[in-house]
């Protein structure tokens, strides 16, 4: 480390790599793994799922399923409208993601503190807010990783429930975006 008060933004970024390796999520990346869940179910491609969700280019979707783009409220009303599965249904999904995630020792990020983690937010740490995109991808448990935390069989168990919820309530028009 240099000889100066602030760590520079590698020695930072150094840091949080050689932290212990626990499940770490925001609600943006659960709510990004419930999208992932609903279009795994519905067997449609990122594609015409961001279509169907407002128009949300194939890269825009991806970046809101893996957590690095901070979903909307108007995520989950699309969601529920085009899947016919109420709103409370995906509400009580996060809520049920986020109390398994802390109770089975994962780190639940809110907010931006997942941007600055554990150090102080104020203005000695510009390149930790200007990169908050590149600390979200960073902090956050990638995708891939969420059902060997969650467990493959409750993993199905969930698929199985938005499975159920779908065919009560409707299904998304599979139409390719033009």
């Amino acid at each position: 480390m240099k000889n100066s008060d602030h760590l520079s933004f590698d020695e930072t970024m150094k840091i949080l790599e050689d932290q212990q390796r626990t499940f770490r999520c925001s609600v943006d990346s659960l709510f990004g793994y419930i999208l992932y869940l609903f279009r795994t179910e519905l067997d449609v491609s990122q594609e015409i799922m961001g279509f169907q969700l407002g128009g949300i280019s194939k890269s825009g979707y991806s970046k809101l399923e893996n957590g690095i783009s901070s979903l909307h409220i108007s995520h989950v009303y699309m969601l529920s409208h085009i899947t016919n599965v109420p709103r409370k249904f995906i509400y009580d999904l996060l809520d049920y993601l986020t109390e398994y995630c802390l109770s089975n020792g994962g780190r639940l990020y809110v907010g931006d503190d997942i941007a600055v983690n554990a150090f102080n937010e104020n203005d000695d740490y510009p390149e930790l807010k200007k990169n908050h995109e590149m600390m979200r991808e960073k902090m956050t448990t990638p995708l891939k990783e969420y059902s060997a935390f969650f467990g493959l069989d409750h993993v199905a168990k969930l698929s199985s429930a938005i499975n159920i919820a779908i065919k009560k309530g409707g299904k998304l028009p599979t139409r390719s975006p033009k």
